[in-house]
C-alpha cells in the first residue's frame, strides 16, 4: 500500500536510521517485550515518558510532568511525544494512529516507544 501499513516492520538493511527503517519494529500491544519497560509504563507513566523524551533529545521534564495522572494530560503528552518520536526515529506512520492510540491506550503507546528504543539499541 505504499508508504506503510501503520504497524510495519523495519527493514534489515545496514546503516543507521534512514530509508530502510520506515516503520515501527514493535507493536503498541507488545508491551511485555521488556517487562521493566512494561512495569514502568503501566505503574509510573510519567517516569517512562520522561525517559522516552530524554532519549530522543526532548525535554524529559516537560513530558514527564505532562504525564502526571491528570485526566486527558497523559493522552495529550503521549500524542505529542509520539509525533516527535516518529520524526526522530524516521518512522512512517500517520497522525490518526497517534491520536487513536494516544487517546484509547496511552500506556501501550508509552511502552511501545520504550520498546522501540530498546529494539534499536538506544
Amino acid at each position: 500500500m505504499g508508504k506503510g501499513d501503520g504497524f510495519g516492520t523495519a527493514g534489515q538493511g545496514g546503516g543507521g536510521r534512514g530509508e530502510d527503517e520506515s516503520g515501527w519494529t514493535v507493536s503498541p500491544f507488545q508491551c511485555f517485550n521488556n517487562i521493566g519497560i512494561c512495569f514502568m509504563g503501566a505503574c509510573c507513566p510519567c517516569v517512562r515518558n520522561y525517559q522516552n523524551a530524554d532519549s530522543i533529545g526532548e525535554s524529559g521534564l516537560l513530558y514527564g510532568a505532562m504525564s502526571l495522572p491528570i485526566p486527558i494530560m497523559i493522552q495529550v503528552a503521549t500524542i505529542l511525544l509520539r509525533g516527535k518520536f516518529k520524526v526522530y526515529m524516521h518512522i512512517d506512520d500517520n497522525v490518526a494512529d497517534d491520536v487513536l492510540i494516544g487517546l484509547c491506550c496511552p500506556l501501550c503507546a508509552i511502552c511501545q516507544m520504550g520498546n522501540e528504543l530498546d529494539a534499536r539499541g538506544m
